[in-house]
């Protein structure tokens, strides 16, 4: 399963991270709302 976390703390993000991709998930991060949005709808669609 493929999981995006949207999170402007850059440590929390590397954590949240880091602790999902140990239980097996694939993790992409975004920064910001405007990132979020622009990988759910291009890059996370297309996988």
């Amino acid at each position: 399963m493929r999981v995006l976390i949207v999170e402007d703390t850059p440590e929390l993000a590397r954590q949240l991270k880091q602790r999902l991709e140990g239980e097996g998930y694939a993790v992409d991060t975004a920064a910001d709302g405007e990132e979020g949005r622009f990988l759910g709808e291009t890059d996370l669609m297309t996988r």
